[in-house]
């Protein structure tokens, strides 16, 4: 079933939400380039684990270290990381998706099936963020710690192509689990613009932060 809700993917439209939500194309961005340059400089001596939970990691630090000046907090509750807004009404975990991330024509799903020790934890996750937008009464806490209520959990969804050296990435808020892919969603919210991607600093150079929609191209006079 597609509880997708919206899709939003015009930059204006991804602006003002993301403002909403207290964060800015620049953060998420800068978040995708630490997982991008890390795992593109990688070398057949680094070890296979390393692969996977390297750019994670990455990630995940770039974006703890921007938001905790911005007062978010940062939590690890049963090894699942996660930034949780000041407010703490909702909170961004990084996970891996597919060749569908980022582009707005169709849905994502995370990279490779959620290990079994990691389907708990996940569906966890899913069931709060039904409950907390009212799609479901029950919902489980991620731990005894936090407040008796569900908290609203958005995925930074990234696809890192290796050999292109480019990375796709959106905001999204899964909402259903029904095998061991995250297919279903009730908001996606696509760094714009969705066909355009970050590269790698070891391929090109590196663009600006906020991409503008339109190319700007200086005119240089020379003396005579």
């Amino acid at each position: 079933m597609d509880f997708c809700r919206r899709t939003l993917f015009r930059r204006q439209e991804v602006d003002d939400r993301l403002f909403e939500l207290g964060l800015s194309q620049a953060h998420l961005r800068r978040t995708l380039q630490a997982g991008l340059d890390y795992k593109t400089s990688l070398t057949e001596h680094n070890t296979r684990a390393i692969r996977g939970i390297g750019p994670w990691d990455a990630m995940h630090q770039s974006l703890g270290e921007q938001l905790h000046q911005e007062d978010w907090i940062r939590r690890e509750p049963g090894n699942f990381a996660i930034m949780v807004h000041p407010d703490e009404e909702w909170c961004i975990a990084v996970m891996s998706g597919n060749d569908a991330t980022g582009n707005h024509l169709v849905f994502p799903k995370n990279s490779s099936a959620i290990p079994k020790g990691e389907r708990k934890r996940t569906r966890q996750v899913v069931n709060n963020n039904q409950a907390a937008l009212g799609l479901r009464p029950h919902f489980f806490l991620l731990d005894n710690h936090w407040k008796l209520k569900p908290l609203v959990t958005y995925f930074l969804l990234h696809r890192i192509d290796v050999e292109a050296g480019v990375v796709t990435g959106e905001l999204s808020l899964p909402i259903a689990f029904p095998d061991n892919h995250i297919s279903d969603w009730y908001e996606r919210i696509i760094l714009t613009p969705y066909a355009g991607t970050l590269r790698s600093s070891l391929h090109a150079p590196p663009q600006d932060d906020e991409p503008d929609d339109d190319i700007d191209v200086p005119v240089i006079e020379k003396a005579l």
